[in-house]
């Protein structure tokens, strides 16, 4: 379970949630562009430090009124709508680049590749990588991350409805294979039709259900 009770104020934008998040499957953030999604879902990650309130995820305190727990510390992994590889690294590197050094991997390098159909990619570039093969390698990077929860950032904007429903079609399938809990923003209803399983509806100053 996911608990928040943030405000978030940056300039004349103020966002305010209250809001218990499923600790299972994939829930999505759905509104307009500029209704504050990624800016929720950037607050979770603790990439916003600006907000006021309270996070907890499995009794975990993230976000009180006495400190916030580092983004490096919540066990979780964020992924954007760029899939910001690394450039000089070919594609299995920059999958090992998201492996900790310091504990047991329960999700191996082997699960990615074969979920994400990886195989065929691992010595190309990303120069040489269609959006949706980018897009893929930055999920396989955040899943070797070992994430107790996935945050998605709008990961299929952009894409041609092809690469749109290969991405949909893995991300369930991450979600099953892994029993990952997953909080992806979008403004598309075709994506919550198809991949949601609970869902939020953002405005400009408030959740509602």
């Amino acid at each position: 379970m996911l608990d928040v009770s943030v405000k978030v104020s940056l300039g004349n934008f103020q966002l305010t949630v209250e809001q218990q998040f499923s600790g299972a499957g994939v829930t999505a953030i759905f509104g307009p562009s500029g209704c504050g999604k990624s800016t929720l879902l950037k607050t979770i990650a603790g990439v916003i430090s600006k907000a006021e309130g309270h996070i907890t995820w499995r009794e975990q305190p993230w976000l009180n009124d006495s400190k916030m727990r580092k983004p490096e510390y919540r066990r979780l992994a964020l992924v954007f709508q760029k899939a910001h590889l690394f450039e000089t690294q070919t594609v299995q590197q920059n999958l090992l680049y998201g492996l900790p050094k310091n504990r047991a991997a329960a999700i191996s390098e082997q699960d990615v590749v074969a979920i994400l159909s990886l195989q065929d990619l691992l010595n190309r570039m990303p120069s040489q990588l269609s959006g949706g093969q980018q897009q893929r390698v930055a999920l396989g990077r955040a899943l070797l991350s070992q994430p107790e929860l996935l945050l998605l950032d709008e990961p299929m904007n952009g894409l041609d409805n092809k690469a749109k429903r290969n991405i949909m079609r893995y991300l369930k399938q991450i979600q099953q294979r892994f029993n990952l809990p997953i909080i992806v923003v979008t403004h598309h209803v075709d994506e919550v039709v198809h991949l949601a399983d609970n869902l939020l509806e953002v405005n400009l100053t408030a959740v509602t259900v």
